[in-house]
């Protein structure tokens, strides 16, 4: 039977017995000591191969680079992401093109609108939109975030804007365009 020992300390963690020099020498404490050491390796080596586990099966999931054979909703994250990638380049889906560039709104009598035909390279006007920005806005001149006209119609070469309706004369206004063609 084990003796407690009458002078020694203990470790913070695991509570291990740490004999002092006037304590009498017992197997039992280095015994009870190596009994707490195996019990916190086994449980160290458990939770090792649970969190092993764990990453093989997230990795699983994430799967490789290299992964191939699925569809956008089945296979592993990188098999499901390779097919949306294929399916964008090889069946064309996504922008085609973006068309940037600047044109002046001409000085306009007021209530009266103006089309201003815009050329363009070639689109389809089924798969593509117009976005106007800058110029001025009823009440804010000078405004940079909104025009008064808008786009009437969208042709495969050009692109109609018309000004829109003022109370005064609007003088010449700068207009941003880009015309955004999908596949």
């Amino acid at each position: 039977m084990t003796q407690q020992p009458e002078y020694a300390t203990y470790t913070k963690k695991y509570r291990l017995v740490k004999p002092d020099d006037k304590d009498f020498y017992d197997v039992g404490h280095i015994n009870g000591n190596m009994d707490i050491i195996d019990d916190t390796l086994s449980e160290l080596e458990k939770r090792a191969t649970t969190l092993d586990n764990t990453v093989g099966n997230i990795s699983n999931l994430i799967g490789k680079t290299t992964d191939r054979g699925s569809t956008s909703t089945t296979g592993s994250v990188m098999a499901k992401l390779n097919a949306l990638l294929d399916k964008v380049t090889s069946t064309q889906i996504g922008i085609k093109s973006v068309q940037r560039g600047t044109f002046v709104e001409d000085p306009v009598e007021p209530e009266v609108e103006t089309p201003i035909t815009i050329k363009i390279a070639t689109v389809n006007p089924s798969k593509t939109f117009v976005i106007i920005t800058g110029g001025n806005s009823a009440g804010y001149a000078g405004s940079p975030s909104a025009s008064r006209g808008y786009v009437s119609s969208l042709e495969a070469t050009s692109f109609t804007y018309v000004t829109g309706k003022a109370r005064s004369i609007i003088r010449d206004i700068k207009i941003g365009y880009q015309v955004v063609e999908f596949y």
